[in-house]
């Protein structure tokens, strides 16, 4: 009986390029994914099991942000995501391209596409 080599494993997705704030706080069962830059401010929280996906447009979130646990930011188009400073996206929402701006609020569960204002 001969013993077969161990199965390879797929390398692991590459993350997208990442302009972090040296005061941002990421969890560490945080999932990025996608190919565009994603931009982050100072003082930004990402809780655990937040999604942000690159794969279509960039991300770019401001200063004193909470993306809340099981949120997700998704770039659908090429123009991206933009949520301004102050932005809470709380647990399970989404925003799903578009801009929300400064001190805007995404509600639990709650789906955004195109503009929030404050």
């Amino acid at each position: 009986m001969t013993a077969r080599p161990p199965a390879r494993r797929p390398p692991p997705p590459s993350l997208p390029p990442l302009n972090l704030h040296p005061k941002t706080h990421l969890s560490d069962s945080l999932l990025l994914t996608g190919t565009f830059p994603i931009t982050l401010g100072a003082y930004t929280f990402l809780h655990p099991r937040a999604r942000l996906s690159s794969v279509h447009g960039p991300i770019t979130i401001g200063a004193h942000c909470i993306i809340s646990e099981k949120a997700s930011i998704i770039a659908t188009t090429p123009a991206g995501v933009k949520l301004g400073d102050y932005v809470v996206v709380e647990t399970a929402g989404r925003v799903e391209g578009g801009e929300v701006k400064e001190g805007g609020q995404v509600g639990v569960g709650a789906v955004v596409e195109g503009v929030v204002e404050r």
